[in-house]
């Protein structure tokens, strides 16, 4: 490697793991950096040149040690606390990958660094100029505008963006699958974008990248031990969508806070987002009769609720509720003659149930 190269290589290990000692050795030469950050491990008597990971003690402490041999002359040694990283594996992994990063060069660098800016533009567009600016940035990108593409929002969880961001970039852009057509770039501190190209316009957005996302998903989990939680907007035909497709998924990290799951798709929030951007005043008007209506039977409410919950299964809410299935049959006509809806048969009436319960919840 080059001196800049090693160079470069000695600071990216220091901000990957910013708690950990790393030292950077030349045979024959003794240190030539060095970032002590745990104090009393003994100095290193030389430059082995071979690639070891071993367990470390120093008095009562237990750490882990590192040497990646830098040829022809150079050696680098980190040293993690083992309570903090009690599996090895994974931060020899990322050592490897940020040295094959580098070892890239600054071609690629530029590469991503195009992406990055293109995809930062994208999801910004609110003027003729910005999206005048997003198809000149596109073009020099070989990126073709024309194609749909939907935004996969990456959280990578709370920390210093550094430690995770870079080497999250470098295995989306290395997984397999992903097209020259993808657009991928770092977005705040924590989070990443993926634009996914989308191939049949016919198909719904989770059926063409649910898989994709949940093999990229676990590869990040067995090569890094990261597992990024992933939110999926809606598809971008046009350029000006890119804006509305990210906007979605932000809103779905925004309304799953307190969910498990791990890829989140912004269709499954469409109540949400119905309320989130509908006017209270137009919603008023649609919903406040309704709303009147179950007032005077609060009784259905519980029964119009464990439906929405149970997908309209009579069992399901039954066993919820502790009633028997003819009462929640009886209760749920009662639902249908009061609100004039079918919920049961009708997935446009299903909604609209959904929306007066969310209505009602949050006025009465």
């Amino acid at each position: 490697m080059q001196k800049r190269e090693i160079e470069q290589l000695y600071q990216s290990v220091c901000d990957a793991f910013p708690a950990g000692t790393v030292r950077l050795l030349r045979r024959g030469g003794g240190e030539v950096s060095t970032c002590e950050r745990y104090a009393g491990i003994p100095a290193e008597t030389g430059c082995s040149m071979q690639k070891e990971a071993m367990a470390l003690a120093v008095g009562e402490r237990h750490f882990q040690r590192i040497s990646l041999p830098l040829p022809p002359e150079s050696q680098l040694f980190l040293y993690l606390a083992a309570e903090d990283y009690p599996d090895i594996f994974t931060p020899v992994r990322m050592v490897d990958s940020l040295q094959k990063l580098i070892a890239a060069g600054e071609d690629r660098d530029a590469g991503q660094s195009e992406d990055t800016t293109l995809a930062n533009t994208l999801i910004h567009i609110d003027t003729v100029e910005s999206k005048t600016y997003a198809s000149l940035l596109a073009a020099e990108a070989g990126k073709d505008l024309s194609i749909p593409r939907v935004a996969c929002l990456f959280d990578i969880g709370d920390g210093d963006y550094r430690d995770k961001g870079r080497f999250l970039l470098q295995e989306i852009r290395r997984f397999r699958g992903v097209s020259q057509q993808d657009i991928l770039g770092g977005v705040g501190e924590n989070n990443i974008v993926l634009f996914r190209t989308l191939q049949d316009d016919q198909a719904t957005v989770k059926h063409q990248c649910g898989a994709f996302l949940d093999h990229l998903r676990q590869a990040l989990r067995e090569r890094y031990g990261l597992t990024p939680r992933i939110f999926v907007g809606t598809a971008a035909r046009q350029v000006e969508e890119y804006n509305r497709s990210f906007q979605m998924a932000a809103d779905a990290q925004r309304f799953s806070r307190e969910e498990q799951g791990e890829i989140i798709f912004a269709s499954d929030h469409i109540l949400e987002f119905t309320y989130t951007h509908t006017e209270p005043a137009v919603l008023r008007h649609f919903l406040e009769g309704y709303a009147i209506a179950l007032k005077g039977t609060p009784e259905l409410v519980p029964v119009a609720e464990a439906l929405i919950r149970n997908n309209m299964s009579l069992a399901l809410t039954s066993e919820q509720l502790f009633l028997h299935r003819n009462t929640v049959s009886l209760y749920t006509n009662r639902l249908r003659d009061l609100l004039g809806i079918n919920p049961q048969h009708r997935d446009s009436d299903r909604f609209l149930l959904m929306l007066i319960c969310a209505y009602y919840r949050q006025n009465y």
